[in-house]
């Protein structure tokens, strides 16, 4: 009797361990019957801890009510047996049995969303999804472009960018653009040629045009940057981060001046030792009016007789002229004459190139002669004339080394102005340095 009380209740307990995913069990034959039992119990009781899930097969919901079927009727076996064979001992501890693996079926049914009782529960639901929060870009944009956001957006010309050039893309937060631009000005502060303020102007004209996009597109892509890296936020938290991350900042037009004044200290010594401030000069004069100085000029042009002007210059006289020099030995200047008359004491024009010791600027001394008017340059051979004058009394003036050469032009007798004018072409055509 006690046998055959073991082998159903051995026979139930494998059913129930093969439901649950696990194989069963034989222990008809195995000499520790009795403690298969206890074991199978203690598995009962933690089978929360270490069940596996259950292998269901959704293609065959009927498949499903099989192990439970079988349950059942095993349950009805064991009690009815219990009921005739077994004492009341026996009896309580089959129940306390069926009583724990009803419970733990529960406890499974909860932790997988399936109850074996009710197929129509076998379909396990999805986790609810929440739909991304729409971002209003634009409104994000209002927020972080700030005040004059209207004047930005809508105007094609920046006054604040004309007037305060980098110093506005400082207060604007936009720092690369703004340190850019001030290497570009502490490059030009450093550069000395005549109106300069010229290249500012043009430069702040750019900027004036050039900011109110620039800054629009900065900003778009400031937005966008802060949505991408804080997708958690909230709009409103978003609008509070485009705010605080946009807008001015008073700090930063400080700091510009601060290194642009840095800047232009290192711009300095970078273009005084390469070299590289000349070469700017010298680029930027051809297109550009030349710088004048006040030499205090007082009419009075003194010559350097210690300046052998033949090792300085070539230069080939035109048929027809005389050399005042020939058969003297005056070395500091280079004169010619033309004359109609041969036996006339005065010549028609004369050519003069003279080095003058008293001014060592040239296109001011030029400046100067033509009484502060405006004056022309010439390039040839690579020296630049300043000329002065007019078409019978020109002055050329050029330097080299800190020395004033000048190339004068005088014409006597106005009947053989054409003919001077001719030579005297000639004569600046050939002039070189040697």
């Amino acid at each position: 009797m006690n046998n055959q009380n073991n082998n159903n209740n051995q026979t139930s307990n494998n059913d129930l361990f093969s439901l649950y995913g696990g194989s069963s069990v034989n222990t008809t034959n195995n000499p520790e019957n009795s403690n298969t039992n206890i074991n199978l119990a203690n598995m009962n009781n933690n089978s929360h801890n270490v069940i596996p899930t259950p292998n269901i097969n959704s293609a065959n919901p009927t498949n499903l009510q099989q192990p439970i079927e079988n349950r059942q009727e095993i349950g009805s076996s064991i009690n009815q047996s219990n009921s005739d064979t077994v004492s009341s001992t026996n009896s309580n501890e089959s129940n306390q049995v069926g009583n724990t693996n009803s419970n733990n079926q529960q406890e499974v049914d909860k932790m997988i969303g399936v109850n074996f009782n009710n197929p129509s529960s076998h379909n396990v639901p999805m986790p609810s999804y929440q739909p991304k929060q729409n971002i209003d870009y634009d409104a994000l944009l209002v927020s972080y472009v700030g005040v004059n956001y209207n004047k930005i957006s809508k105007r094609p010309f920046s006054f604040s960018g004309f007037f305060f050039n980098f110093l506005y893309l400082y207060y604007r937060k936009m720092y690369f653009y703004g340190f850019l631009v001030s290497i570009l000005f502490g490059i030009l502060s450093n550069i000395d040629i005549n109106m300069i303020w010229i290249l500012y102007l043009a430069i702040s004209l750019i900027l004036a045009f050039v900011v109110n996009p620039l800054y629009r597109s900065f900003a778009k892509r400031k937005v966008r940057k802060i949505v991408r890296r804080n997708p958690n936020l909230t709009m409103q938290e978003l609008t509070t981060l485009c705010s605080s991350k946009g807008g001015r900042s008073i700090g930063a037009i400080i700091l510009g001046i601060i290194l642009q004044f840095i800047i232009g200290i290192v711009a300095a010594l970078i273009l005084i030792f390469t070299g590289i401030s000349s070469t700017f000069e010298n680029l930027f004069s051809d297109f550009l009016p030349p710088k004048y100085e006040d030499i205090g000029y007082d009419g009075i042009i003194l010559f350097d007789a210690n300046v052998n002007m033949n090792e300085i210059f070539n230069i080939e006289m035109p048929f027809g002229l005389t050399d005042q020099n020939e058969g003297t030995t005056m070395a500091n200047s280079i004169t010619f004459t033309y004359g109609t008359d041969p036996n006339s004491l005065f010549s028609d024009c004369s050519f003069s190139l003279l080095p003058v010791s008293n001014y060592h600027n040239a296109a001011s001394l030029a400046y100067e002669l033509n009484e502060r008017k405006s004056i022309d340059t010439i390039n040839k051979n690579g020296i630049k004339w300043y000329k002065a004058g007019d078409d019978y009394l020109s002055y050329y003036l050029t330097e080299k080394e800190g020395v004033v050469y000048m190339y004068h032009f005088e014409v006597t007798e106005p009947n053989s102005l054409s003919v001077c004018k001719s030579y005297s072409t000639s004569i600046l055509d050939s002039i070189s340095f040697k």
